[in-house]
């Protein structure tokens, strides 16, 4: 029994893994961020969770759990919404 749960906890890390992989990579894809886009002060284009989840056709939840994973390891960053939406925007951190 212990190694079938051993096998099965293996597997969902690297299902997370692969899903935060493919979250990142899309956030940085500026080629799917077209239009009139909000940006920071150093060029970096702002997207929201659910923009994430319609383009990998995910729901909002799992995007936005693996958002802040990869927020704890450093590689994106959350800014607040606006008044009229206040949805966090993300952001990859380049290093």
């Amino acid at each position: 029994m212990g190694a079938i749960s051993w096998a099965y906890s293996t597997y969902m890390a690297h299902r997370q893994k692969r899903l935060d992989a493919r979250v990142f990579d899309t956030l940085s894809n500026r080629a799917l961020w077209t239009g009139q886009r909000p940006f920071t002060g150093a060029g970096e284009l702002l997207v929201r969770a659910s923009e994430i989840a319609d383009a990998l056709a995910l729901t909002l939840h799992v995007v936005a759990d693996s958002l802040e994973r990869l927020k704890a390891q450093g590689k994106v960053q959350k800014f607040d919404g606006t008044l009229s939406n206040p949805a966090p925007y993300w952001i990859v951190v380049r290093r």
